[in-house]
């Protein structure tokens, strides 16, 4: 007599990127696993449609140029904008 043992959603996308990591068919690393070929490949399934969209982020951004008044600034990614802003005052003579 078989026992069915449920798993929860960690252990099910750990289980999936075992497998992916193994090498093996689905149905070699169900049967290694315990775990039922078509049980596996729902999860799989269900995986891929998770991730079916992805935040995607530019490794390098290009840098902004930024008009304030007198001045133009380039800005690159990850400015600091209080910085920026002191600077754009100074520059232009504003005591705001």
């Amino acid at each position: 007599m078989s026992t069915r043992r449920r798993r929860n959603a960690e252990q099910r996308r750990d289980m999936v990127n075992q497998w992916r990591a193994s090498g093996l068919s689905k149905a070699q690393f169900a049967k290694d696993a315990q775990v039922s070929p078509n049980t596996l490949r729902r999860w799989v399934h269900e995986q891929s449609e998770e991730s079916a969209f992805v935040e995607v982020v530019a490794a390098h951004a290009p840098a902004l140029w930024v008009e304030v008044g007198c001045v133009r600034v380039q800005v690159p990614t990850g400015f600091d904008s209080v910085g920026m802003r002191s600077t754009a005052r100074r520059s232009c003579g504003s005591r705001r």
